[in-house]
């Protein structure tokens, strides 16, 4: 019997698949993916440096990586030192600056402190009452114009210089020349052997708070304003300082604040060249009698020389101006200028340090009572460690400007008054009477 026929299997049919490594390879429908598309995976994301240097760290051994630790700490103490090193140079070149300009300071104070020479202040300006009402009595104006004139024949008054060391201008005066030769007032002083000073406080203004205590300012830009009249000729400086006295004045806080301002006023002046004067002027008011105006200076210049050592300004080369220590105005025991002269001295002997050169007297009353006092400061059997000299404005130019009156024919008689002004405040330095 005939068996049928077995149905036919088709065997499936092999693919040859291209390979990447050259040589094919066989496989079959089934054994790829049905109706799936092959997804690829992204590409790797660049490491960044910061994660570079994390993956490295972490794949040194603790060996390497106390070796990488160790290489970051000495590039950091070099990085430290090289600092140090930069900020010590720079702090050798500040005191060497420093003591240079302290060198200076004291050159010039050679021809300062002086025995039996003072200082004339020609620091009057438009705001000067004083001028202004004596200018107005002569029919004169207070202008730049005759100011400027005035100045003219103090600076070419032959023999000034026998009696005057020193002379307080104000910043108009360094652009003023003389009308006999052109040249300017501050060269022709400086010729004759005169220092040149000008004053660089700004005036005063009501301390917030209080009531008619003031304080002086001037601080902003001070470096270089005393840089500039350096170049310009000048040599030393004046600030004005006001205290006043009575009715429980002044103030703790006053005196603190003024002496602090004027210390750094000082300090600046010295490492910028320049001889600071130290201006204190102890207004009295009402009745309060010598004694308690004498404990009350006494704690004002306290003060003032407390401030300078904090600011480590050197004391061998500051001028200190000290009003002369009277009386209020409407004391019942009105006290002798003889008591005054004595009283100012032994104020001076407490607080004034002797480290101190020149001590130059100041005073706003009249010619012949300033004379007085001078000369009874300076004869007093007290010991007095520095120079006592004088440092005038009013008493020295009132009766100069009064012989003057502005005409030009009255010159030589102005500028001979203003000589035998001087030589009788120069006698009383040295303690001599002239008739």
């Amino acid at each position: 019997m005939r068996r049928a026929a077995e149905p036919h299997t088709q065997q499936p049919q092999q693919i040859t698949m291209p390979s990447i490594f050259g040589a094919g390879e066989k496989t079959t429908p089934q054994q790829q993916p049905p109706n799936k598309i092959a997804r690829m995976s992204p590409p790797p994301t660049p490491p960044t440096p910061s994660s570079a240097a994390a993956t490295k760290t972490a794949a040194c051994s603790p060996t390497a990586a106390t070796q990488l630790q160790q290489q970051l700490q000495q590039a950091q103490l070099h990085q430290q030192l090289a600092l140090m090193q930069q900020r010590q140079h720079q702090r050798e070149q500040i005191m060497q600056q420093r003591e240079q300009a302290h060198r200076e300071v004291l050159q010039t104070m050679l021809k300062l402190a002086v025995v039996g020479k003072g200082f004339l202040l020609c620091d009057e300006g438009p705001d000067t009452q004083c001028l202004t009402q004596q200018f107005s009595s002569m029919g004169l104006t207070n202008s730049a114009e005759i100011r400027g004139k005035a100045r003219d024949l103090i600076a070419t008054t032959d023999g000034l210089n026998k009696f005057i060391c020193g002379v307080v201008l104000t910043d108009e005066v360094f652009a003023q020349r003389c009308s006999q030769n052109g040249r300017r007032i501050v060269d022709v002083l400086r010729s004759r052997d005169i220092a040149i000073g000008v004053v660089l406080d700004r005036g005063v203004h009501n301390i917030p708070g209080f009531d008619i205590e003031e304080c002086t300012q001037g601080l902003d830009d001070l470096g270089a304003r005393c840089t500039r009249y350096y170049g310009e000729g000048a040599r030393f400086a004046k600030w004005k300082t006001v205290f006043y006295a009575g009715n429980g004045l002044p103030t703790q806080h006053a005196i603190d604040l003024n002496t602090t301002i004027q210390a750094q006023y000082a300090a600046v002046c010295q490492e910028s060249g320049l001889v600071p004067m130290i201006d204190a002027e102890v207004i009295i008011q009402h009745s309060i009698p010598i004694e308690e105006s004498a404990t009350i200076t006494e704690t004002i210049f306290t003060s003032i020389f407390g401030a300078l050592q904090k600011a480590h300004v050197l004391l061998e080369g500051i001028i200190f101006r000290p009003t002369f220590v009277t009386p209020g105005p409407n004391a019942s025991n009105n006290s002798t200028p003889a008591k005054w002269s004595e009283t100012t001295l032994q104020c001076l002997a407490r607080t004034v340090p002797p480290a101190v050169q020149c001590v130059m007297l100041s005073s706003n009353m009249t010619d012949d009572k300033s004379l007085e006092l001078l000369r009874g400061t300076t004869m007093l059997n007290i010991r007095k460690p520095w120079t006592v000299g004088f440092a005038f404005g009013t008493p020295l130019l009132h009766s100069f400007y009064t012989s003057w009156a502005g005409k030009p024919e009255n010159a030589q008689a102005a500028q001979n008054v203003l000589l035998n002004k001087c030589s009788h405040f120069t006698s009383a330095c040295l303690g001599v009477r002239l008739g």
